[in-house]
């Protein structure tokens, strides 16, 4: 039978290895949720971004569109204007 010191040690450095193993994959593990996240938050931003680009060219399109509109007034008075003074 073997020595209880001798088994001790034997259990010890075992113990030991699955610590580490065990170390490693929650550092493994973690780094991966981190890049899942860093992905995710990539992502969100991306989108933020395309409503941001979409919202302004919607709303550039509706400057020109009242622009366009106050022009057509503003010709529309100017001729009526004109018919009332002949």
């Amino acid at each position: 039978m073997a020595k209880a010191s001798t088994l001790n040690k034997v259990m010890s450095k075992k113990a030991q290895r699955t610590a580490t193993k065990n170390e490693r994959n929650q550092k493994a593990e973690a780094e991966k949720i981190a890049k899942e996240q860093k992905k995710t938050l990539a992502k969100l931003q991306a989108e933020a971004l395309a409503a941001a680009k979409k919202d302004a060219i919607q709303k550039a399109k509706d400057a020109v569109e009242q622009m366009a509109q106050a022009k057509k007034n503003a010709a529309a008075k100017l001729k009526a204007d004109k018919e009332a003074h002949r």
